[in-house]
């Protein structure tokens, strides 16, 4: 869903929230998928704790890139 608006905006020409969108693709979508695997990696040696605060890091970024989510959503027309 986000992937669409994303192109539609895109399509609108430039816009100034091109910040806050690259914020919410880089540490909502894309950095949470590296610390996933990260943490994946991490578990396969028997080390739990380091685990664990990886994807504290993680939560710290979905909560980034849901914030950004519903700022942009006021702003724009399509959801990014």
């Amino acid at each position: 869903m986000c992937g669409t608006g994303l192109v539609l905006q895109i399509q609108q020409g430039p816009t100034p929230l091109v910040a806050f969108i690259a914020l919410r693709w880089l540490a909502g979508l894309i950095g949470v998928g590296a610390l996933a695997v990260m943490t994946w990696q991490t578990l396969k040696i028997p080390n739990t704790q380091s685990a664990t605060g990886i994807l504290y890091v993680a939560v710290i970024g979905v909560f980034i890139g849901e914030l950004t989510s519903q700022l942009l959503s006021a702003q724009a027309s399509f959801p990014l």
